[in-house]
């Protein structure tokens, strides 16, 4: 994302990073064989979804 080489590569960059961050908690959330460890873990990937998410609205609002 941040060698994107302009504001149409970040966007797809940033909406990449965005799903995975996203697959990954749904993911760690179900399939960890930790279960007691499985929100926690799935809490963080999903907060650098959200934040990712939030830089890029941030972004395109100027």
């Amino acid at each position: 994302m941040l060698l994107a080489s302009g504001p149409s590569a970040r966007r797809t960059a940033t909406a990449c990073r965005v799903a995975a961050d996203l697959s990954d908690a749904a993911l760690f959330g179900t399939l960890l064989p930790d279960a007691g460890r499985r929100p926690k873990i799935a809490g963080f990937a999903a907060a650098w979804g959200a934040l990712c998410a939030a830089a890029a609205a941030a972004e395109s609002r100027g």
